[in-house]
């Protein structure tokens, strides 16, 4: 606990936080059958990789009006980010976290990150229909701005690989022709 006077950035938090989580290569997983103790382990490693990025998403949810607000979001995104490449099979709640953070941040090109991990964690997701019903109906409109966009003959914002795996996303949820929409 500091005094105070004595708090520092979220930047400088952020590494002081990290620097106590743990730091080695886990096995692979496939290695090792759900009920062993070396599973759990490796459960564990990863659940602990993922609460520094969290716990910064829900700090910036708590705290709009704070200064720091934009970097702890942009703190959170960096690990959720790195946390998605490192991870062998990243569960479908780390895209979910990372699209909520992306889409929370203001600077340039977050909006497609947004999309991609909410697509991710759609085409991963076993959760609830009402709990996915907003992020669903996201990237539905996503794929409609893209319609009107393109009857604009405006710029695409996003890149190939993240307007197909919305589309994607999108049909396995709500299987209709989205063809003339993309």
């Amino acid at each position: 606990i500091r005094l105070e006077e004595d708090e520092v950035s979220i930047a400088e938090w952020a590494q002081q936080a990290e620097d106590m989580e743990p730091h080695y290569s886990p096995p692979d997983e496939a290695k090792y059958p759900e009920d062993t103790w070396e599973r759990v382990t490796i459960n564990d490693y990863w659940t602990a990789k993922h609460k520094l990025p969290f716990a910064l998403l829900e700090w910036a949810s708590e705290n709009k009006e704070h200064p720091e607000y934009q970097e702890a979001l942009q703190q959170s995104a960096a690990r959720f980010e790195n946390l998605i490449i490192e991870h062998p099979h990243p569960p479908d709640h780390f895209f979910k976290n990372a699209g909520i953070t992306f889409g929370n941040l203001r600077a340039p090109g977050t909006e497609c990150k947004m999309v991609m991990n909410f697509a991710r964690y759609l085409l991963l997701t076993q959760d609830e229909v009402k709990d996915r019903q907003s992020t669903l109906q996201l990237l539905i409109n996503y794929l409609w701005y893209l319609k009107l966009a393109h009857d604009q003959e405006l710029p695409e914002q996003c890149d190939q690989e993240t307007t197909q795996t919305a589309v994607e996303a999108v049909r396995r949820h709500y299987p209709t022709d989205l063809d003339s929409q993309s």
